[in-house]
């Protein structure tokens, strides 16, 4: 609720200009403020084997295990909304093991669009049932398709994802400066609600400088 506030208070300004129009959204993967722990045994069996205990995780218990590349996060998953001008709208948290095909229908049943809006989004959330949610939801489906298994994309297909990725730069920048700037790249607080709300709290900070850069943009001209 803070968060729509101050972007009613920007638009009141006329310093967030919305036009409806595009939506992009993405999620970017925070670690937990609780490093895990693992426990070992400091003598071996009668046999001479070592056995190893059950691992013992923080009390982070709402975190989880996601593995990227070669590097495994132990932590959750931030997904923002933001339009055209680059000012967050919507911040969903999850487990980071929570798949964003699934977790993508949460997202727009919870958001507000106008008719029409087109949302993007990278192909972690391409599958037939979202494409449908967004037309019958009466939204514009912008979700990069992603190859099937031994097929290459077709011309069209490819040539659309390169438009979409343009298009999505905005919110990678965001992430980027969250994290940079912000530090979001750790929680500094254990479980998703209050994940959740450091989450809101740097989008918050975030809008708010991005309206002192379009405010001076309008000062000068």
């Amino acid at each position: 609720p803070l968060l729509e506030m101050i972007n009613l208070a920007l638009e009141e300004a006329r310093l967030k200009v919305e036009k409806g129009e595009h939506k992009i959204a993405d999620a970017t993967l925070v670690e937990s403020a609780r490093r895990p722990r693992k426990t070992y045994p400091a003598k071996a069996d009668e046999e001479g084997v070592l056995q190893v205990e059950e691992a013992t995780y923080s009390d982070d218990k709402e975190a989880s295990w996601l593995k990227k590349g070669e590097k495994a996060i132990y932590g959750y998953a931030s997904t923002m909304v933001c339009d055209e001008s680059g000012m967050v709208e919507q911040v969903m948290t999850k487990p980071a093991n929570e798949s964003e095909m699934s977790n993508f229908k949460e997202l727009i049943e919870t958001g507000k669009f106008d008719e029409g809006t087109r949302v993007y989004y990278d192909k972690g959330a391409d599958s037939k049932k979202n494409h449908q949610l967004l037309k019958d939801k009466k939204l514009k489906s912008g979700i990069m398709h992603k190859a099937k298994r031994g097929k290459r994309l077709g011309v069209y297909d490819r040539l659309r994802n390169k438009i979409i990725s343009k298009r999505r730069q905005v919110v990678e920048r965001i992430f980027g400066t969250i994290k940079r700037v912000y530090g979001f790249h750790r929680a500094r607080y254990i479980g998703i609600s209050k994940v959740q709300g450091e989450a809101s709290i740097k989008a918050i900070a975030y809008n708010l400088k991005r309206a002192l850069s379009i405010q001076k943009t309008q000062l000068a001209g």
